[in-house]
């Protein structure tokens, strides 16, 4: 073989090896090492039963060497998993949310993110502030984002939910995926709700994401209680840690 042949296609070999997709194995693997996982908190490993972490990764289709953004990330649970599972080749962005902070206070940095990084530093992982989502602007594009939880705040403290589903469009690469789970409202029910009982009906969620242009990828009853009429506020200990929550995957056209 002429010396020139043999090392473009050495060259090529090398390239198409650095660029090889991570297999579905490697990705369940990765997923189920992170939930496995002896050194996360027990106050998040004590949540996995009724949160079932492992099938809502996969649904995201997070993978070692993404770019993930978890958003109101608060106590850190979703930022933990998605650190492991993502690994020293990529970047979680733990952003809490300004918003809600200025407007209940015990959401606060101080109590909430420093001491979960002091508690796990990982050093994949970079905190942040996002006062708005709607001017997310992450500082390199995502393969995934996460907001868990925290939907119904966007609601309440007055965020242009298209506008915000506009800006995550933005910041995620094509095909790149946006997991909503919130605590389901009865249908029909108006964006009162989201700061009564802090519960949003899923429909509005999907009517908003797909006016900001994102494509429905999945509708997931993983979290789903039907036992909950939820008709009361979710701290209320009759319902407590036992809501109907929907999971609901969006993703980017292309």
């Amino acid at each position: 073989m002429h010396r020139k042949t043999f090392l473009t296609t050495v060259s090529a070999a090398v390239l198409i090896t650095m660029a090889s997709p991570v297999s579905a194995q490697g990705q369940s693997d990765a997923i189920a090492g992170a939930v496995a996982d002896t050194s996360r908190p027990t106050s998040h490993t004590a949540r996995d039963a009724k949160r079932h972490p492992a099938k809502i990764l996969k649904a995201a289709g997070v993978k070692p060497g993404d770019t993930v953004a978890d958003l109101g990330a608060f106590g850190g649970y979703y930022t933990a998993l998605l650190s492991r599972v993502v690994g020293a080749e990529g970047t979680v962005y733990a952003m809490d949310y300004g918003l809600a902070i200025e407007k209940l206070p015990q959401f606060n940095l101080g109590r909430l993110t420093p001491a979960y990084m002091q508690q796990d530093p990982r050093e994949n992982v970079v905190f942040t502030l996002q006062k708005r989502f709607d001017a997310l602007k992450p500082a390199k594009p995502l393969d995934a984002a996460f907001i868990v939880q925290h939907y119904h705040d966007t609601i309440w403290t007055g965020e242009d939910r298209i506008e915000m589903g506009k800006a995550i469009l933005r910041a995620l690469k094509p095909g790149g995926r946006f997991v909503v789970i919130d605590h389901s409202a009865v249908a029909g029910a108006g964006e009162e709700v989201s700061q009564t009982l802090h519960r949003v009906d899923p429909a509005r969620v999907r009517s908003e994401m797909l006016a900001a242009g994102f494509e429905l990828a999945g509708d997931y009853d993983y979290l789903a209680n039907p036992d909950d009429a939820r008709d009361l506020m979710i701290a209320n200990p009759a319902i407590r840690g036992k809501t109907d929550r929907f999971v609901l995957v969006f993703q980017k056209p292309g």
